[in-house]
């Protein structure tokens, strides 16, 4: 069959220039050129560019290709020369790495805050002009492995927002509706004619796990050795497979918003009766390849490991989704592009104000978090412009010998007046403040108040405000006569406040100030649990960030 120079450059992906140019140097002349000068190729022209193409890209000079076949003492001359070159872009990215891997330096302050929360974890962030990957402790603290973009971690929760890609990439395909009864799928499930597919997406299914979690507390004990929340993870991990859960669950009549992981594992489960293939085979041909994701699986082992109380949690991840920051970025990437799915249609099914697919949507902006078996995960997406991050933390950040600490940023306080007040406490809450201290923005100590129970907190009642049942609730501060010359009203100071805690009940430790003319207060918890500690490291990194005039979103 014959083709026009035209034709042959469309199939074969090359410029007709390029043809042009082959045919000048001898390289592949045209079968037949007409009396008007038109270039025509066949077949064999074709197999023979496509030849001429695959040497080219294995960084064979031209003037090479014309033998039919190449010989095998080429072959192994370059590659070996593509080993060497291997071995040297190998060093490169691992210098790269180690350049990443460094903890980042932001300000003083910054780095005052990273020492005493103890944090250890890592900030990818790309916008519509900028990208950057920030990292701040070890991936893995016993082999002093550091955080790079292709370390593998957990999705844990997060898992559900690649589960829904893949439902509605099925959907867009017509292999599945969405609006389809959960009882075409599995009819054994109690309760499931009324429930849809968009249920599950949605978490508005109202699925029952009553019997599940039973049979898991029963099975608690073998991992009692472990700390608290390592063992109950590691509990459901080794006890249980999505496939355990059709005979013992059911649906109940609530229509409304409830978080349970089961939702996402029968979406896992219709996908696979629907494709005839496992979950992980379904993840990587609907996904992974086309996107590149080459370091995501379903189940498997993970380069970053978690903490707690100081001790690794071992094992691997049987149930959820091993990714990097870098494959990651590239799903949310093509999410945001339409590569796979046009935006429109994964934005319709995502309620506003909602959740839906594996993401809460409020004004546009897409969120969802995991603290789950040790690590903590924040993912985001703005849409409209552009935006993602990715957070994830794999030890608790708080200080190894178990203070907390708050601080409190105090912006152009005129009369110098600073009051830290408890407020309102949990019943059991028990404290001590042990220790005031006056920071200028630059990390620089400017005074420091020590004593055993500055502030000293024991609520043995309901939750209630300090000042109903405590006489030393609050403790005062004259930064004025503090600082004397020193102090300027157009100043901001950060004030630290350092407690010990006797229990893991919370309660508010205020701060007031005035300035123009009103009272500007603010609150944080003095606390235990790991998720409320990272909420105030991320506040504070903020922070950092506008003390030092960086203008990034964590």
């Amino acid at each position: 069959m014959k083709m026009q120079i035209g034709e042959i450059a469309k199939k074969s992906g090359v410029t007709v220039r390029t043809l042009q140019y082959y045919d000048s140097i001898g390289l592949l002349k045209p079968t037949e050129v007409s009396e008007s000068g038109y270039r025509y190729y066949d077949e064999h022209s074709l197999e023979e560019l496509r030849r001429i193409l695959h040497y080219k890209e294995l960084g064979f000079p031209l003037r090479e290709l014309c033998a039919t076949d190449m010989p095998s003492g080429k072959l192994l001359a370059r590659r070996r020369r593509l080993e060497e070159e291997r071995s040297r872009i190998e060093r490169l990215i691992g210098r790269v790495d180690g350049e990443l891997s460094r903890t980042a330096a932001v300000s003083p302050w910054f780095d005052k805050i990273c020492r005493d929360y103890n944090y250890s974890g890592f900030s990818y962030y790309r916008g519509a002009d900028d990208e950057y990957f920030a990292a701040w402790g070890r991936a893995d603290f016993e082999n002093n492995i550091g955080f790079t973009p292709r370390c593998r971690f957990p999705l844990g929760w997060v898992t559900t927002q690649l589960t829904a890609y893949c439902v509605l990439l099925f959907a867009e395909k017509a292999l599945i509706s969405l609006d389809s009864a959960v009882s075409e799928h599995f009819p054994e499930i109690g309760g499931s004619g009324g429930v849809t597919v968009r249920d599950l997406l949605n978490m508005t299914s109202d699925v029952q796990t009553d019997k599940l979690y039973e049979e898991w507390n029963e099975q608690y004990t073998a991992f009692s050795d472990l700390p608290w929340e390592a063992a109950e993870y590691r509990t459901l991990q080794r006890t249980y497979t999505p496939s355990d859960i059709i005979d013992k669950i059911t649906f109940g009549n609530k229509r409304e918003f409830c978080v349970n992981m089961a939702n996402y594992d029968i979406l896992r489960l219709i996908l696979g009766k629907t494709a005839n293939l496992p979950f992980a085979d379904i993840l990587g041909e609907y996904i992974c390849k086309p996107l590149g994701m080459s370091d995501t699986t379903f189940s498997g082992s993970a380069d970053v490991i978690a903490y707690t109380n100081g001790n690794p949690i071992e094992g691997d991840y049987p149930n959820e989704i091993i990714t990097t920051s870098e494959d990651l970025s590239k799903f949310y990437a093509a999410i945001l592009d339409g590569a796979l799915l046009p935006l429109e249609n994964y934005l319709r099914e995502i309620p506003e104000n909602g959740f839906g697919c594996g993401w809460y949507r409020n004004d546009n902006v897409f969120t969802h978090n995991s603290d789950f078996g040790g690590f903590a995960l924040e993912t985001g997406l703005r849409p409209e412009s552009g935006g993602m991050w990715i957070n994830l933390r794999n030890r608790p950040p708080v200080p190894d010998n178990g203070e907390r600490v708050m601080y409190y940023d105090v912006k152009k306080c005129e009369d110098g007046y600073v009051k830290l007040e408890t407020w309102e406490t949990d019943g059991g809450a028990e404290f001590s403040v042990y220790s005031v201290k006056v920071f200028d923005s630059a990390a620089n100590e400017l005074a420091a108040h020590n004593g055993e129970s500055l502030i000293a907190m024991r609520n043995t009642g309901e939750k209630r405000q300090a000042a109903e049942f405590a006489d030393k609730y609050f403790y005062e501060l004259n930064l004025k006569e503090i600082l004397g010359d020193k102090f300027k009203s157009d100043e901001t100071y950060i004030i630290e406040a350092r407690a010990r805690c006797g229990t893991m009940q919370a309660a508010q430790l205020g701060c007031v100030y005035q300035s123009g003319g009103e009272w500007i207060s603010g609150d944080y918890w003095v606390f235990r649990a790991p998720w409320q500690v990272y909420d105030l490291f991320l506040e504070q990194l903020n922070c950092a960030a506008e003390l030092s005039n960086i203008s990034k979103s964590f």
